[in-house]
Order: C-alpha cells, then sequence, then structure tokens
C-alpha cells in the first residue's frame, strides 16, 4: 500500500506523521499496524540519519526485497557485479553510426578495452526522444541502429533502452493552432486508446502535456487493465528484438503510476494495494521475456524502490 511520510518544524520540534490515501469515505483499515515514532542516538552520540536506518533495517531485513545482498543474487549476471562502465550516445550521434564507430574505435578500444560495458542509445525512439509508443523501427534507421548495436556487440557490450513506460504520445512539438509535427490522436482513437487512459478523481482522462514533448502531451495509460500490460510487454519485445539485453521501465517511477478512478478496468478506484500488483506482474511478464532471450537480460526502472529490489538487476 502506498503511504506518505511528512516531516515539518514549528516550535517546539518536529512534527511527524503519516497519510494514506484512500477513496470515498476517507477510512481505512489497513491489515497491518503503522506506526510513526522519533528517534535518537544513545547517550553521547550526536543523532543522525543513521540512527533512523538503523531501525528500518530491523524490519527491512526479513523481507522479500532483502532476502540476499546484490553479490549473493543468483539471478544478476556476474559481469553486473563489477561495476561496469555505462556510455550513453544521444541523437545527435547515433544520426551518424560511423561517428560511433570512430568513437570506439579512437576512444575506448586503446583506453577501456576488456571493460564491462554497458551502452545507453538515449533518442532510439523512431520519432523523437521519449516519443512514444511508435518506437520501431529504431532511429536512425534499421540498418543504422543494427550497426551501432554490432559495435557494442564485438566489445562484449550491452545495449541498453528505455521505453517510456505507460505513456502514449498522441503528440508531439507544437506548431501553430492545433497543428503538431507529430500527431497521433486519431490512431489512438482507432486503436482503442480511450478506453484504457488512466482516469483521475474528477472523472477526466490523464492526457496532459509535458515539458519534453515541446507542447504535445502524453496519455498516461492504465496498467491495471490487461490490455495496457500486454501493450508494454509487446514493446519490450520489439526492444530485444533490435539488440537490447537491457530493459528499463522509464517514466514509471520506483514503479509507481497515477491513481486510476476508472469503474471499468477491472480494478478498484483509486489507490490501492492493486497498484503495486499489476506493476509486479508487468515486471515478472518482462523478466520472463528477456531472460528466455538471455540468462544475463537486465531489467531495471528509473529510480529506486525496495519493494521491487529483489526483481530489478539496476536501479
Amino acid at each position: 500500500y502506498e503511504k506518505w511520510h511528512y516531516a515539518t518544524r514549528n516550535s517546539r520540534g518536529l512534527r511527524l506523521w503519516w497519510r494514506h490515501a484512500v477513496t470515498g469515505t476517507g477510512t481505512v483499515a489497513m491489515p497491518y499496524d503503522t506506526v510513526v515514532r522519533p528517534f535518537a542516538a544513545p547517550p553521547g552520540e550526536d543523532t543522525d540519519w543513521r540512527h533512523a536506518a538503523d531501525i528500518y533495517r530491523d524490519w527491512a531485513v526479513d523481507q522479500a526485497w532483502c532476502a540476499a545482498p546484490y553479490g549473493e543474487r543468483e539471478d544478476v549476471a556476474a559481469w553486473m557485479k563489477t561495476g561496469p562502465t555505462q556510455v550513453r550516445f544521444g541523437r545527435q550521434w547515433m544520426s551518424d553510426p560511423a561517428m560511433v564507430e570512430r568513437w570506439f574505435e579512437r576512444y575506448w578500444d586503446p583506453h577501456f578495452a576488456g571493460l564491462p560495458l554497458v551502452v545507453t542509445f538515449w533518442g532510439w525512439e523512431k520519432r523523437a526522444t521519449w516519443v512514444a509508443p511508435d518506437y520501431f523501427p529504431p532511429y536512425p534507421s534499421a540498418e543504422g541502429f543494427a550497426r551501432m548495436v554490432d559495435s557494442v556487440r564485438r566489445r562484449g557490450g550491452h545495449v541498453f533502452l528505455w521505453p517510456s513506460g505507460y505513456h502514449w504520445t498522441v503528440s508531439y512539438r507544437k506548431l501553430e493552432e492545433d497543428t503538431f509535427e507529430w500527431d497521433d490522436r486519431a490512431r489512438f482513437e482507432e486503436l482503442g486508446g480511450m478506453s484504457r487512459v488512466s482516469i483521475d478523481a474528477n472523472g477526466k482522462p490523464r492526457i496532459g502535456t509535458r515539458s519534453w514533448l515541446q507542447g504535445g502531451s502524453n496519455a498516461s495509460m492504465c496498467p491495471g487493465v490487461p490490455w495496457t500490460r500486454q501493450w508494454f510487454t509487446d514493446i519490450c519485445r520489439g526492444c530485444l528484438d533490435i539488440g537490447a539485453d537491457m530493459i528499463q521501465v522509464d517514466q514509471v517511477v520506483r514503479g509507481a503510476f497515477p491513481d486510476c478512478y476508472s469503474e471499468h478496468h477491472g480494478h478498484m478506484p483509486g489507490n490501492g494495494l492493486w497498484k503495486t500488483e499489476v506493476v509486479a506482474e508487468q515486471f515478472r511478464e518482462v523478466l520472463a521475456l528477456g531472460r528466455a532471450r538471455t540468462p544475463d537480460f537486465v531489467l531495471a526502472v528509473e529510480e529506486p524502490q525496495e519493494w521491487f529490489n529483489h526483481m530489478m538487476g539496476l536501479m
């Protein structure tokens, strides 16, 4: 269950409290106790965050996400435990695959050959960086991308792609009036996207502008709908098909997504345990898909979240 913890300073000290998001009555009976209490160091020591961390640790070590330290996990590839180098190429580099090859030949090979290598292609999407889900063929072309993947593979490296989670870009880069450089609204409607969009507390579909879309909008798809989870798994399959062996579920920060109040999606309206359950199911599906291709497949999620620590190879 998602919760929020707060601390505010006042004239008497700190006020600590927590809040649990609920729908309808505003009350909820939880299946466990929630305790908020202050903490302090032993006499003679200055109190700092480590003393709070000790309290948390006493509880956390018995949870699923602490079942094994990272270095002892059998599901994590050995090369990941070495602390690999990450190199990121943006869209300007990718526009000329030969330039990426030359970088490896002139810089990587003489100085870093043999080190474990992860290469993130940031801007691999067909239309523009973080424009989803019309991803394929990848930028700059199927042939050009395959050439860059080959450069990475010949050096024993790993290709890391970040599909934009449950976002569907319905428009990108506003031009004038109601026109856009990329307008996917008609296709979105034809494919039934509106029936799977997350619904806010006012009953409105969650379609809104994002700064990186330059005046365009994203629709937030609800993963409580099985169709949405299959849609994202299929996107990951496409990433594997073009050479990825590492995938980050991007823009589903910490595995969280907006509360959905739809009464037609098959989940409880609003917040609830269902949100954790459906995203965990999504992660299991993608893990199974990736490991069917390569046992060393790595799944990542944007930003840390201990609930899913035992499922992730990287955060």
